[in-house]
C-alpha cells in the first residue's frame, strides 16, 4: 500500500530558493485592549526547488521542502513524494471511533517532498528528511 501512495522524481535542480521566517509568540496572558508583546520563539525554513526530470527537457516540477538543505543549481536529486490525501471516517471498533484514511491522488506540477536524496556520480551522498511531513504520520500508523 505504501508504494501505491509514494512517488519518486529523479532530476537535476534548475533553481533553489531558500526562505527563513522568524516565529514570534506573545508573552503572558492575552487581554482585550492591552498591547501584546511578541518575542522570537524560533525560525521556520522553507526551500523551493525547480527540478527538471531526468530524460526530459520539459518536465519541470516545483518541489517544496520544509528545511534548508544545502542544495544548489546542477545538483542531482531524488524527491520522495507522498501522493495521498488524509480523510476520516467513523468505524465501530470497541465503540464508534474516527479512523484516518489515506486516499491516492494524482501527481501535480508542484509537490511537497518528505525526503530529498542528493546524488553524486550515481551514489547517494546525502539524505534530507522532513519529519513533520504527513508521510511519517502515515508510515508510523500502518
Amino acid at each position: 500500500m505504501v508504494n501505491d501512495l509514494t512517488h519518486r522524481i529523479y532530476g537535476e535542480i534548475q533553481k533553489v530558493i531558500g526562505e527563513k521566517e522568524n516565529i514570534r509568540m506573545s508573552e503572558g496572558e492575552q487581554r482585550f485592549g492591552v498591547p501584546q508583546f511578541l518575542k522570537k520563539s524560533g525560525e521556520s525554513y522553507q526551500t523551493q526547488i525547480i527540478l527538471l526530470r531526468d530524460g526530459s527537457n520539459v518536465d519541470k516540477y516545483t518541489i517544496n521542502f520544509t528545511g534548508w538543505p544545502p542544495l544548489e543549481k546542477g545538483d542531482k536529486v531524488c524527491a520522495h513524494l507522498f501522493l495521498a490525501t488524509e480523510g476520516r471516517r467513523k468505524e465501530w471498533v470497541m465503540g464508534l471511533q474516527e479512523v484516518i484514511t489515506w486516499d491516492s491522488r494524482d501527481l501535480q506540477l508542484e509537490e511537497d517532498a518528505y525526503q530529498l536524496d542528493k546524488y553524486r556520480e550515481g551514489e547517494v551522498v546525502a539524505v534530507y528528511q522532513n519529519l513533520s511531513h504527513p508521510y511519517f504520520k502515515f508510515s508510523k500508523g500502518r
